[in-house]
């Protein structure tokens, strides 16, 4: 309510306090001569005859005369014959239809000295019948404009603040439950200033217009912390009210003493001698204090209570709750924990949990749910599959895939229920985390090890909060396959081997040329049938159709550059090799990636050990620097696989990945 008493204005002479010397000498003026400040008024002819016009005009200067605290009103007509030709001039146009009268009125606010001329303009209207008669000119009516604008662009200027700030908070804050818990927080401290400004009757003016948005930076700047710490740890597997009370713990006592040192400072700023600068400081130190008690206060109960997400199915198939083997009606795993097993549902049946790197990708048809809940809160989930006989894996194999957990003790355990129930249905041994197959989503990153090059997440790379490989540890499962990314910033290094395999492979009548996107289907057909061929020897493949294939890919047609997707055939047109990358548009710096994504390298096996791998991935380095790249990813690479000894020559490893089985047998 305080927020909407709030009024616009600027008082030059009230900016200072009452006792000071100019304050002291403009009311001694007033009171001797009364009111001295000159409001400059043109009055147009209007058409009447010269003895008309003179008649209303003089009414006119009486009901403006009349006005509270106008002293009087002066024109050159006014001085006689007796006064110099100069003088009559300055007060009226050079064709004569213009005359101009000064209105003396009280040094008074932005807003007093527009509402006094508007009565002016107004008595100006009723005398001659016409708008365009009177007109309010000269400096006072500029200094009024110039205040308003100044207040309005400042307003404006808050708003595109506000735009920028949050467009930078979704950038930075996983999940939409925590910008959307950011807004209030950040919105609280603005509202509580200009609130405490409305009831007491500060106005908004050229110099508490600026609060503002300083209020927006300091509680942003808060809130960023906090909100830093609280995705920290809810990635090391903490539920909601428990990564929020140990926010509060790690993170409030910097705010606490920033904000200390922040109250502190502005608050000796009241003791100025200029009102404005006494009143920003009074302001903004109250902004300071609402900032810290909504960053403390409320934002943790918005991240810690209201904004859980329920486990619901919107739609269709059954519910059964995982016992043990076989799979039983009711199940508590721990005091207080609920394990329900979905089946039959539409792949849309469940929402993303709006938790840190939640897996997003949609689940096959065949998905089975299992959630975990605490009360009515769901704090961990998956999919399960049943695959027969994969590469290396003879007999039925189940899959857990799409796996997110906020709280450590759930998500193991919630791993553990499932891999009893998936082998008391015959599965000899259960992988995860994989979406249905490696076509899919699969593996877990790790943490960074030392060595390693620190480089940021790229497009198409598997997410995880760092405590997820702890828990299938913990639920008894072991590393069934290791993979690795590497990063090559040194563009300028050149695998000696494929500059001596160009001759080779030109002498054996291959070719290498871009993807042709105006033949997309039929070259995606040809990657297909290469990639069935060059794949089925890697862990845990199985076959897939080319109609699935089509769907995996054409979707990324869009940002394919065909530079980037090499072909290499042989002598008789046959695709024998290819690499697919793409810029990385998670790199962008100043507006233009930075970063080349190697995804895929493919070679038929019997066109393999001629160094088709080694000419395609240097081709993608001389693209690169082409386009002024500062670096290429060599992406998922298995850990044995040629691709690893390729990338060797000149990347370094930035990012390392595990594959988890469990062999049966209790959780371990």
């Amino acid at each position: 309510a305080g927020a909407l008493r709030l009024e616009a204005d600027t008082d030059t002479i009230g900016l200072l306090p009452d006792g000071h010397a100019l304050r002291r000498d403009s009311d001694w003026l007033e009171q001797r001569l009364g009111a001295y400040t000159p409001l400059e008024l043109r009055v147009t002819r209007d058409g009447a005859d010269t003895a008309q016009f003179a008649a209303r005009l003089g009414a006119w200067r009486a009901r403006v005369e009349a006005l509270p605290g106008v002293a009087r009103t002066f024109t050159a007509g006014d001085l006689g014959a007796a006064a110099p030709a100069a003088v009559h001039d300055s007060y009226r146009s050079a064709d004569g239809r213009s005359t101009r009268i000064t209105a003396y009125v009280p040094m008074t606010s932005a807003r007093g000295l527009a509402r006094t001329a508007d009565e002016m303009e107004r008595a100006g209207r009723d005398v001659f019948g016409r708008d365009d008669v009177v007109e309010a000119t000269g400096y006072l009516p500029l200094y009024v404009r110039i205040t308003d604008y100044v207040v309005q662009s400042t307003v404006t200027g808050l708003a595109v603040a506000f735009v920028v700030v949050f467009a930078m908070l979704a950038l930075l804050v996983r999940g939409r439950r925590g910008l959307l818990a950011a807004m209030p927080v950040n919105l609280l401290p603005l509202l509580v200033v200009f609130g405490v400004m409305g009831w007491a009757g500060i106005p908004l003016d050229i110099a508490t217009a600026t609060v503002g948005a300083i209020v927006l930076g300091i509680v942003v700047d808060d809130t960023i912390h906090f909100l830093h710490r609280y995705g920290h740890e809810r990635e090391e597997g903490r539920s909601p009210e428990d990564a929020a009370a140990a926010s509060v713990r790690h993170a409030g006592r910097s705010l606490v003493l920033t904000s200390l040192v922040l109250g502190v400072g502005f608050a000796v700023m009241t003791a100025a001698g200029t009102k404005a600068i006494a009143y920003f400081g009074l302001v903004a130190a109250l902004a300071v204090v609402g900032a810290l008690i909504a960053d403390l206060v409320l934002l943790p109960v918005l991240l810690g209570t209201s904004l859980h997400l329920r486990g619901t199915v919107r739609s269709g198939g059954t519910s059964r709750v995982f016992r043990s083997a076989p799979i039983g009606e009711s199940y508590a795993v721990t005091e207080g924990l609920r394990i329900e097993h979905y089946e039959g549902v539409p792949p849309d049946a469940f929402p993303t949990p709006d938790w840190p790197a939640a897996d997003r990708e949609p689940p096959a048809p065949d998905a089975a749910w299992a959630l975990a809940f605490q009360g009515d809160r769901l704090v961990a989930r998956l999919a399960t599959y049943f695959r027969d006989d994969l590469t290396g894996a003879p007999g039925r194999s189940g899959i857990i895939g799409h796996f997110d957990a906020v709280d450590a003790q759930a998500g193991t355990d919630l791993l553990g229920v499932v891999v009893a129930g998936l082998n008391a249905e015959g599965a000899v041994r259960v992988i995860g985390p994989m979406n249905g197959s490696t076509w899919h989503r699969y593996r877990l990153a790790l943490p960074a090890e030392a060595g390693d090059v620190d480089a940021p997440p790229f497009l198409g790379e598997p997410l995880n909060p760092g405590g997820y490989p702890a828990m299938f540890a913990a639920a008894g499962f072991h590393v069934a396959a290791s993979y690795e990314s590497r990063i090559s910033t040194d563009l300028g290094t050149e695998n000696p081997r494929a500059r001596a395999a160009e001759e080779a492979l030109a002498a054996r009548g291959i070719t290498i040329a871009p993807v042709d996107l105006a033949r997309f289907d039929d070259e995606l057909a040809d990657l297909h049938a290469l990639s069935v061929r060059a794949f089925p020897e890697n862990r845990y493949y199985s076959p897939i159709a080319v109609d699935e294939f089509r769907a995996l890919y054409t979707p990324m047609r869009a940002m394919i550059d065909p530079a980037l997707v090499l072909l290499a055939r042989g002598p008789e047109r046959q695709l024998v090799a290819y690499v697919f990358a793409y810029v990385d548009p998670l790199s962008a710096r100043d507006g233009r990636p930075t970063r080349l994504i190697v995804k895929t390298l493919a070679t038929d096996p019997a066109w393999r050990g001629i160094g088709l791998g080694a000419v395609l991935v240097e081709r993608l380095h001389d693209a690169a620097r082409s386009r002024g790249l500062d670096a290429i990813i060599h992406a998922l690479m298995h850990a044995d696989n040629n691709s690893v000894k390729i990338s060797a020559h000149t990347a370094q490893v930035c990012r390392r990945y595990v594959l988890y089985e469990h062999d049966g047998g209790g959780s371990g």
